[in-house]
């Protein structure tokens, strides 16, 4: 991989000692961008620790996994894997240790929990000098996925099951909640909730005016990245912005996963 960054032109220092903070990054381009290869689990928090430090020095981290993935149409990704994204840009690179090549998976959208879907390039080495940010598509679960969704809901087989609880008190149908609430918006990767659970609970919470950005982000389960000091309140404000702009608007595009 040195080899082909400087083959672009990039000055390419392999392994460098930072000893400002103690740290030996596996690639530094140009001064500027640290690739980290991390084939081997960590900790989340060590993730955060140590780009913090980097970003600290005034360094863009990049994170590199191993590519393990035989299915690529969906995504299944572990806490550690998914903490790898960088999810301002919807990235995820990957390292294919059998060909040698940097694979990226770029314009990532998250389906809930640990599934993830997106666009797979080979050319994972200019994606490193993408500058596109977000993409701001709005994009709508398909009825078979926000039925399977609500089948796993029902399997827990309790009363307090808090979708099937809020289905209940507003007598909202299936077909009602599967082609109404819905919307994958590009804050979505932010949340390990799934989307038709938290548009349920702010949608009831709309419903009883009994909303309020702190109550909200209780019912939410975030994810965590290796960036750390992501403003969450500010990604919830804007997808209760989109909801309430988007909610009667039936025009978007499905994902048919």
């Amino acid at each position: 991989m040195g080899q082909s960054l400087k083959d672009l032109g990039m000055t390419v220092q392999i392994e460098p000692y930072l000893k400002e903070c103690h740290q030996i990054p596996d690639i530094l381009i140009n001064n500027k961008i640290i690739l980290e290869i991390q084939c081997s689990p960590i900790t989340v928090q060590q993730l955060q620790t140590r780009t913090s430090a980097y970003n600290n020095l005034g360094y863009i981290v990049i994170w590199i996994i191993k590519d393990t993935f035989k299915d690529k149409s969906v995504l299944s990704l572990n806490a550690f894997q998914s903490a790898c994204i960088n999810p301002h840009k919807q990235q995820l690179f990957l390292w294919n240790t059998h060909k040698s090549r940097l694979y990226c998976f770029k314009h990532l959208i998250a389906l809930g929990g640990n599934r993830f879907i997106g666009e797979q390039t080979g050319d994972g080495l200019t994606e490193i000098f993408n500058a596109d940010k977000m993409r701001k598509v709005v994009y709508r679960l398909s009825r078979a996925c926000g039925m399977k969704f609500l089948t796993q809901c029902r399997r827990k087989r309790s009363v307090l099951e808090p979708n099937l609880s809020i289905m209940y008190n507003l007598k909202l149908s299936d077909d009602w909640v599967c082609e109404n609430l819905n919307f994958i918006f590009p804050e979505q990767i932010f949340l390990k909730t799934h989307p038709m659970s938290w548009q349920l609970q702010l949608f009831n919470l709309l419903k009883q005016n009994n909303y309020s950005i702190e109550i909200f982000k209780d019912t939410i389960n975030f994810r965590q990245f290796a960036q750390p000091n992501i403003d969450y309140t500010v990604h919830v404000n804007n997808l209760v912005q989109q909801f309430k702009r988007q909610f009667a608007d039936f025009s978007s595009n499905d994902v048919q996963k």
